[in-house]
């Protein structure tokens, strides 16, 4: 409780124990960078969906006391229709000398707009325990259902067809591997 505070920041400070957090929001270099506080529109800036300054710190951003090395991404399928989901596999290695989490984020863009979409999206992610050395495979399911957007003419959910960029990293802006999945609009 409350007197072990003191020891649990420390074992934090000395690297005993790695608390794996990551923000979930961006922190600006400056508050010019931040729409009015009346600007409710998401799409100019305040999230890191649609921020184009460079923040200093990105959503996803977090420390570890050791290093992580990401390779060998595949996707379960390289085209999938509406209705199926895709599984999305990379070996994530601990390079460090110490045990250790990482939060594996899973991201997606779209190279081809029809309307407007984020810059970036997370659609997934999945912790990962690593002793020094070690190499896991690690899967993260996305389903072609949850890259929908809200189409106010129809007043339905649409996946748009055509490429997706799938982006794995250590954060939104530490993004280690990418591939393109093609979404088609068969149901």
């Amino acid at each position: 409780m409350a007197q072990d505070q003191g020891a649990a920041i420390a074992d934090v400070l000395v690297g005993d124990y790695n608390p794996g957090g990551r923000l979930v929001q961006i922190w600006p270099k400056s508050l010019a960078h931040l729409p009015p506080m009346s600007e409710y529109n998401i799409r100019n800036g305040l999230t890191y969906l649609y921020n184009k300054e460079e923040p200093l710190y990105r959503f996803g951003y977090g420390l570890s006391y050791t290093r992580f090395d990401y390779s060998g991404l595949t996707l379960s399928a390289g085209s999938i229709a509406r209705n199926v989901s895709a599984m999305v596999e990379e070996e994530v290695k601990n390079t460090g000398n110490r045990e250790d989490h990482e939060i594996v984020q899973l991201y997606v863009q779209y190279p081809q707009l029809k309307v407007v979409r984020p810059l970036k999206e997370l659609k997934g992610f999945s912790r990962v325990s690593l002793k020094p050395g070690e190499t896991k495979k690690v899967a993260v399911p996305l389903k072609a259902e949850a890259l929908a957007w809200w189409n106010d003419k129809t007043n339905q959910w649409e996946v748009e067809e055509g490429p997706v960029n799938i982006l794995v990293g250590a954060s939104s802006a530490d993004i280690r591997l990418q591939k393109l999945l093609q979404i088609g609009n068969r149901k």
